[in-house]
């Protein structure tokens, strides 16, 4: 929308048809990227991310795999769904902070704070069970 306003003549005849459409394309984007937020975290827990559920060949009590300590941190409430996918999106899969950030529209720098307090908890949780 800025873009546009720094783009657009003052004598321009058409100009509240570009303000308008540049204001409609911000909003189709913003529309777009909750559907897709929305679309990613909500049903079946860890649909969107696909392998962030337990092996089903796995013996039960054995963790082959990343994906299977975070499914069991959801499913214990050590962490949440968004917490788990934003672990597994950035730590297994390599996914940058940054666009993760865009994505659910907050701070880089929340983002990493976010990030880091659901890795505490989590770590925190795997000792006590490793102890146990």
């Amino acid at each position: 929308m800025t873009d546009a306003l720094a783009k657009v003549d003052p004598a321009d005849p058409a100009l509240d048809r570009e303000l308008f459409s540049a204001a409609d394309r911000a909003v189709h984007r913003l529309v777009y990227a909750a559907r897709r937020r929305g679309e990613r975290e909500a049903g079946e827990p860890m649909a969107h991310l696909g392998r962030l559920h337990a092996t089903k060949g796995a013996e039960f009590g054995e963790v082959t795999d990343e994906h299977q300590v975070l499914a069991r941190a959801v499913r214990s409430r050590v962490v949440d769904l968004a917490e788990a996918q934003l672990i597994a999106r950035t730590r297994v899969h390599g996914e940058p902070m940054q666009q993760l950030a865009c994505e659910r529209q907050v701070s880089l720098r929340q983002l990493y704070r976010h990030r880091s307090a659901a890795e505490q908890r989590l770590a925190c949780h795997l000792r006590h069970h490793v102890i146990e």
